[in-house]
């Protein structure tokens, strides 16, 4: 370890001073502790140090408080306690008076005539109303329109080989078989005396 020196300056008089002896090291807290009786070791020294955990302690709730200031009775009754009387009705609304409470707006005449319209109110009325529209023309076929293709085009088109009327014909689907005999309905003012399975009749009695 370098030394550390000292110079003093007096009057024209230095003085040198040196250093001195470094002292022995201090106790731990633990042996100061062991010095004033406490036995155990370091680890538990420190846990003795530790301090309890407090006592958590609820606070009383607000009917509690009511009932220790002297209110008798339920929570539910304490809570419908909370509740004042009924205000008094409040005044009837009054009826605005035109030219007191309230002005008409402008009509939209009155707005024309402030954004520069100039004529009476008929003449404005009159100056909605816009010009007729022109007439339509009749269409011309081959200037306007083309007609269409034909059905027997269409298929003429979509390979079709034959003239109109094979086309007519070829729409013509084959004849289909021939349907069963109908049942015959006996007409009697009762039923038959040996009626069969499929006999039907009308009973006009």
């Amino acid at each position: 370890m370098s030394s550390i020196v000292a110079f003093v300056v007096e009057k024209d008089v230095v003085k040198v001073s040196t250093p001195g002896l470094q002292g022995a090291p201090g106790k731990s807290a633990y042996q100061s502790a062991v010095d004033l009786g406490f036995e155990g070791t370091e680890e538990e020294w420190l846990a003795s140090i530790g301090g309890t955990s407090g006592e958590v302690i609820e606070g009383k709730s607000a009917y509690q408080s009511a009932v220790d200031l002297g209110f008798e009775g339920t929570e539910s009754e304490w809570l419908a306690s909370l509740k004042g009387d009924p205000g008094d009705p409040g005044a009837d609304g009054t009826t605005p008076v035109k030219g007191e409470d309230y002005q008409d707006g402008a009509s939209a005449y009155e707005v024309a005539l402030a954004n520069g319209f100039v004529g009476t109110e008929s003449e404005w009325l009159a100056s909605l109303v816009g010009a007729d529209g022109q007439d339509g023309s009749t269409p011309i076929k081959g200037e306007d329109y083309q007609d269409g293709a034909s059905a027997y085009e269409i298929a003429v088109a979509n390979g079709f080989v034959g003239t109109e009327i094979e086309w007519l014909a070829s729409l013509q689907g084959e004849q289909g078989d021939p349907g069963a005999d109908g049942t015959i309905i006996t007409v009697s003012a009762t039923a038959p005396a040996d009626p069969a399975e499929g006999d039907l009749w009308l009973d006009i009695s």
